[in-house]
């Protein structure tokens, strides 16, 4: 078996004192004291101690910019000694970068001094993931490609590409993408509106890739775990050993077949997606992370589930589901929180908590790192109010998007309050239900702790073959109808059951044609010699336009003719609501499409009489 070796990269040592700024030398003030966290019963799972700040000799330990904070550890010097890497977050191609503070003590009694360089790979060039909003580069280290080295991986916002470095003798090569099911040979491509956000042709289905990776079905190979803005999903590696490919992403379930809750949708959400045709939202929250881990060691994988933490409604800033092998495959038990505090608001302060499972002080008890994005204002006091506030209560916005990283862009905070006092939209954007004026130097920061583990006394026994549920099907936003049967023609016409504004439609008519029969194709030749010709025809509503021509069925000779015959006779056209020209919008309401249908059928005996059926689909147009 091949030893797994790290990739040292000996040329980023000497840009250590070129990543420093003034600014790092500043100190923060105005630390949040944490109320007494108790851990949830959860046998098996390590017993964590009240988290500690992780912070250097010379400098604090912290990362600056957007304020998000994505630890990870690794031996980056090749020492021996783990480091500690801290992933960035900011808007543009570069800038979202990692720093690396080298372990100046032991593995057992780490020390930082708090001076750090940017991670190059072995062309000395930083290593950054393109993040136009919302996250971060999130390091993760995993031989993905099962060479004996450890590569470095990130997921990004969008297109949802999985950035790799591979890691090697020399160091980390540059980077590239790892293959998946579905993506766009231009990934801009696969922003579209899609059937559902398992649709690889809508924006959804990549927008806000987190990354994460664990073997979910016992192949041997690192499967890909997406969190994100909607659902918790699961992509499995479908490629080989050592060339990686990721599947198309599904939904993580839970016993009963349901995607997985970290809040579970209440009963009015739930019918309103029903009338939407559409799931509700399962997951509860938004910029979720995915640690997949066998976190209470009973041999099956669980999953630490971290999100954007902004609301009392999703109060536990860490939850854990635990893994139950089915005979499905790999299930999971309803959430819970990982801890809880309870004679407080909330948890932890600030907001967007991330987290690596690591062996902080090789003890041989998995801890827990977390990286906080907590507030500050006039430079580095960190604010109490913001802090132990849910940012959804203040109307304040989420890291990305501060007030105090406008007077970077603004040039000065007075150039900031003069756009505030002549613009109510802006001062409600920036300082959201605070009137002080102080809020607008607002900037979050990214601050760490670690909390230690010790080991339970209490063991988990793995659940194994377990019966779990079918899986949930997503409703299909469609209406159809049948008809004919009783000759040897039958069709079925089906389109959007619900439609909404700027939504591009379609209306499909297919005809069966039993064996032996075939129609006639709507050629001016067969017109001429007075076959009625097999077409289809569409009546919109006022309000509603085509798009495009009808896209008409392959036709085939047959002697002089041309015709029509197979299972699979599809006509299809394109459809929507038209934009208003003179400003009245279309009322919202059900609106009835006409489709005529005409063929006539022979076979090598007979011709049967022309047919001509006309029916009528009904589509509700509103908003969803």
């Amino acid at each position: 078996m091949r030893k797994i070796v790290s990739a040292a990269i000996a040329s980023a040592l000497p840009l250590i004192l070129l990543a420093q700024k003034p600014e790092d030398n500043t100190k923060s003030t105005g630390f949040p004291e944490f109320p007494q966290i108790t851990n949830n019963i959860i046998p098996g799972a390590p017993l964590l101690d009240q988290p500690m700040l992780i912070t250097g000799s010379q400098q604090e330990i912290r990362t600056e910019k957007h304020g998000l904070a994505y630890p990870a550890f690794y031996d980056w010097n090749h020492d021996g000694k783990t480091d500690l890497l801290l992933g960035e977050f900011e808007t543009g191609e570069k800038g979202s970068y990692v720093k690396v503070y080298l372990n100046e003590g032991s593995d057992k009694h780490p020390k930082y001094s708090g001076k750090y360089f940017y991670a190059t790979d072995i062309k000395g060039d930083t290593m950054t993931a393109h993040q136009w909003c919302c996250i971060g580069i999130h390091p993760r280290f995993v031989d993905l490609d099962n060479d004996g080295y450890v590569d470095m991986l990130s997921g990004q916002y969008n297109p949802g590409l999985i950035n790799w470095w591979r890691g090697g003798k020399k160091g980390f090569e540059p980077r590239q993408f790892v293959d998946q099911e579905g993506l766009a040979k231009d990934p801009h491509d696969n922003n579209g509106m899609g059937s559902s956000e398992l649709d690889p042709r809508d924006t959804r289905y990549w927008n806000y890739t987190s990354a994460g990776f664990a073997d979910f079905n016992g192949d041997g190979l690192a499967d890909l775990f997406v969190g994100g803005f909607g659902e918790l999903k699961v992509a499995l590696n479908i490629g080989t050993k050592h060339a990686p490919k990721f599947g198309l992403r599904k939904f993580l379930l839970g016993l009963d077949g349901l995607p997985l809750s970290v809040v579970k949708p209440g009963e009015k959400e739930i019918e309103k997606a029903k009338r939407n045709y559409k799931l509700p939202h399962y997951s509860g929250v938004y910029k979720s992370f995915i640690t997949p881990v066998d976190w209470d060691e009973d041999g099956v994988l669980d999953l630490l589930v971290t999100h954007l933490y902004d609301r009392r409604e999703t109060k536990d800033p860490v939850v854990f589901f635990r893994g139950v092998q089915t005979d499905k495959g790999l299930r999971f038990e309803d959430a819970k929180p990982l801890f809880t505090a309870a004679d407080a608001e909330k948890t932890f302060p600030g907001c967007q908590p991330n987290i690596a499972v690591t062996d902080y002080n090789h003890d041989g008890v998995p801890d827990l790192v977390i990286g906080l994005s907590l507030p500050t204002i006039n430079g580095f006091n960190i604010d109490s109010l913001v802090s132990w506030s849910y940012l959804h209560d203040l109307k304040l916005e989420s890291p990305g998007k501060d007030a105090g990283r406008a007077i970077e862009w603004a040039g000065s905070l007075e150039a900031v309050k003069k756009k505030v006092d002549a613009d109510p939209g802006m001062k409600g954007f920036y300082l959201g239900k605070l009137n002080d004026y102080k809020y607008l130097t607002l900037r979050h920061r990214g601050y760490f702790y670690v909390m230690t583990g010790k080991k339970n006394p209490e063991r988990a026994i793995a659940r194994k073959g377990v019966l779990a549920a079918e899986e949930i099907k997503e409703p299909v936003n469609e209406t159809f109808k049948t008809g004919g049967g009783k000759g040897p023609v039958s069709y079925e016409a089906k389109t959007v059951a619900l439609i909404q504004p700027v939504q591009e439609a379609k209306i499909e008519v297919n005809l069966h044609f039993k064996e032996g029969w075939y129609g006639y194709a709507d050629t001016e030749g067969n017109i001429a010699a007075g076959w009625i010709p097999t077409k289809v025809e569409y009546t919109l509503p006022k309000g509603f336009e085509l798009i495009g021509d009808p896209i008409i069925p392959p036709s085939h000779p047959k002697g002089a003719t041309e015709v029509f015959n197979g299972d699979d006779v599809k006509f299809m056209q394109k459809f929507r609501v038209a934009f208003s020209s003179n400003g009245k919008s279309l009322p919202y309401g059900e609106y009835v499409i006409g489709v005529m249908i005409q063929y006539q059928t022979c076979n090598e005996e007979m011709c049967l009489p022309p047919v001509t059926e006309k029916i009528d689909m009904k589509v509700n147009y509103r908003s969803f």
